[in-house]
């Protein structure tokens, strides 16, 4: 039998004593009492440690949850946006095109200031309903065929690493250098992605 924190434990009578007067003549009962230990203390304790655990593992789980299985659900539900080749991307007063693709050598596409030996040139026509400074080097990068990690842009012609001011309603041609890998050849480049607005460029049929 359990009783609640705080109440007064349960006193139970033992076997009554009895012993008899010899000048009254009558009987005198004497009852003792012993208490009940009704509560295991250890089991406060217990319960304590439990809950401490189960707040420890719940923050744990949310942190993993956090870094690892909620990336993918935004990507899924507020992901890249993919722009078909030579097809044009129209938002936010903004028109974006992928126009040319090629690699050092060929088509104009030659390396400038600190870019490595060896670039590919990716091509774009931008225009915009107002005057837009967003646009640079790093907020691009190149997925290609034979290689895990996406290229960073190393520069965008006349403009290095620094913004790319776009004067409104004023179509502009924006080429963006990135490195060639060991082997590597400007048909292995499958898309462009841009950070803002968030597109994903097809960079072949």
């Amino acid at each position: 039998m359990c009783h609640r924190a705080g109440a007064q434990p349960y006193h139970v009578g033992r076997a009554a004593l009895t012993a008899k007067s010899p000048t009254m003549g009558f009987v005198a009962q004497h009852k003792t009492r012993r208490r009940l230990e009704t509560e295991d203390a250890s089991q406060s304790h217990i319960g304590r440690g439990c809950l401490i655990w189960g707040g420890v593992l719940g923050i744990v789980v949310g942190g993993m949850f956090a870094a690892y299985g909620l990336k993918p659900i935004l990507k899924h539900f507020y992901g890249e946006q993919t722009v078909a080749w030579m097809a044009t991307y129209s938002g936010g007063g903004k028109e974006l095109s992928v126009t040319g693709v090629a690699q050092s050598g060929s088509g104009g596409c030659a390396p400038t200031g600190s870019d490595p030996a060896k670039v590919t040139c990716v091509t774009l026509r931008v225009v915009s309903d107002k005057e837009w400074e967003g646009l640079n080097a790093g907020d691009f990068t190149l997925q290609v065929s034979n290689q895990h990690d996406w290229l960073d842009a190393t520069s965008i012609v006349g403009h290095g690493t620094s913004p790319v001011r776009v004067t409104a309603n004023v179509p502009m041609t924006v080429v963006v250098h990135f490195p060639v890998l060991a082997g590597g050849a400007a048909d292995d480049a499958e898309y462009l992605h841009l950070t803002s607005p968030r597109l994903r460029f097809a960079l072949h049929d």
